[in-house]
């Protein structure tokens, strides 16, 4: 062996160590980008808190629910319990 394939095997190793590097490189600036995009959501002023949830009006005393229909509504577009022609 005259060394080439050596040469070569190492010029591929070090385009691969700079490939990496470089994707390394990025995603570590993506990463800040992204951290700092978080703290500027969370300064004052600028956080923007879930609203509450609404508030549905409790039933009176005394009231008792609706009882259950048995049969769908005829524009439902189903048939009820009992068959019709």
């Amino acid at each position: 062996m005259d060394g080439s394939g050596d040469n070569q095997l190492s010029m591929q190793l070090t385009r691969d160590v700079e490939a990496r590097r470089r994707m390394i490189m990025h995603a570590e600036r993506e990463h800040q980008a992204i951290a700092a995009m978080a703290a500027a959501a969370y300064l004052p002023g600028h956080l923007q808190l879930p609203r509450a949830p609404a508030q549905l009006p409790l039933p009176r005393a005394g009231l008792q629910p609706d009882p259950l229909q048995n049969d769908l509504d005829e524009d439902s577009g189903f048939e009820s319990g009992s068959e019709s022609d």
